[in-house]
């Protein structure tokens, strides 16, 4: 029986060492998913859209994303894999407002795809409750897309959001 710890306490080892370079190598990835962002979003936002942000900004605490930070390693590498598949799913709704090319979209969501994969090796399972934080979180920016019909307004919002979200994955834990 002893053997058989040790050789559970060497593969978690193993584990957590790939983890990390797994880590290194979402930092790069995330940095390269940023920029793209950065360059497709601008700095601006339309004048028209100010309320909107204003409003979307303004809503319950409950409603914002979890602070990845605060959570134990593997719920954060959890919640970074949730994010990035709300991301990927976000975008692939109705982005005729996005004043992206449908190649830059499809570029991102690569990257976001990779960055998915690359985390599947340092995922833990039973961890529900930070997967439906995320997702509650997410569900707030879609519900926000449907409720402006897609517009170009609630396409910023949505932007923001995942600049921000990608910026929190990019230094989790």
């Amino acid at each position: 029986m002893g053997q058989g710890n040790k050789y559970q306490e060497r593969e978690e080892m193993y584990k957590s060492i790939g983890c990390s370079r797994v880590r290194g190598k979402l930092h790069e990835t995330n940095q390269d998913n940023l920029e793209l962002l950065s360059t497709r979003m601008g700095a601006n936002i339309p004048r028209e859209c100010i309320n909107d942000v204003i409003s979307f900004s303004s809503r319950s605490s409950e409603y914002n994303l979890p602070n990845i930070y605060e959570y134990q390693p593997g719920n954060a590498t959890v919640a970074a894999d949730e994010i990035l598949q709300q991301i990927v799913y976000t975008l692939s709704q109705n982005h005729e407002n996005l004043s992206w090319d449908d190649k830059s979209i499809a570029v991102f969501k690569l990257g976001l795809g990779q960055e998915i994969v690359t985390l599947v090796s340092c995922l833990h399972g039973g961890m529900e409750n930070t997967r439906n934080a995320v997702r509650k979180y997410f569900r707030q920016i879609n519900k926000l897309l449907k409720d402006k019909d897609y517009s170009e307004c609630a396409w910023r919002i949505v932007q923001m959001e995942i600049r921000q979200s990608i910026g929190m994955v990019k230094v989790f834990p």
